[in-house]
This record gives structure tokens, C-alpha cells and sequence, in this order.
């Protein structure tokens, strides 16, 4: 993997955190922030998993080509995936008040 490779992924991981930070207010960004922190690092952990499950699964009886191509729409999938749930986001953050209200 060369420096020149990971900069599509870099900027997508990028522009996922400011879409979903620009949907916080201000004021919790900072439990925001771990929490995205958080399931990113859950998400990749489980993502490597399941990719590295499908993958080896399909190599044992396929040459490593074939089970490249099987595995590849899994990844593009979940990539485009994660480009859209950071849209479903509320514009802002709603205040414990406004949850007690009622």
C-alpha cells in the first residue's frame, strides 16, 4: 500500500466526520466525538471480521482472483452505506429538557 492509496479513503473518512459533526451542536461535540471515535473503531474491528470471514471462506476452494471478486461488493457496499447514515442525522442535538418536557 502506497501514501498515494490511502488518500480516497483519508478524505472519505474525513468528509463523513464533518457531516456528522456539522449535525451537533456545539455543545456536546466533545461526548459526539467519542462516541463516533468509538463506533469507528467497533465498526472497522467488526468490518475486518466479517470481510476476512466471507474472504477466506470463499478462498479455500477458489483461486485468490475469484474470491477477490466475490468479496468485492461487500466492502463498496458498506462504504456507500456509511456515506448515507451520516445524512439521517438530526440537524441538531435535542436538549435533556426538551426530552423531559412532555
Amino acid at each position: 500500500m502506497t501514501p498515494a492509496s490511502c488518500r480516497w479513503p483519508a478524505a472519505a473518512s474525513a468528509a463523513g466526520r464533518r457531516i456528522a459533526a456539522s449535525r451537533v451542536s456545539r455543545v456536546p461535540t466533545g461526548g459526539a466525538s467519542g462516541l463516533f471515535s468509538t463506533a469507528q473503531q467497533l465498526g472497522g474491528a467488526l468490518g475486518v471480521a466479517l470481510l476476512g470471514t466471507v474472504f477466506f471462506g470463499y478462498a479455500s476452494g477458489h483461486p485468490f482472483r475469484a474470491a477477490l471478486i466475490h468479496m468485492a461488493p461487500y466492502p463498496m457496499g458498506a462504504f456507500a452505506l456509511c456515506a448515507v447514515l451520516p445524512l439521517l442525522l438530526p440537524r441538531s442535538a435535542v436538549s435533556e429538557e426538551a426530552l423531559t418536557e412532555g
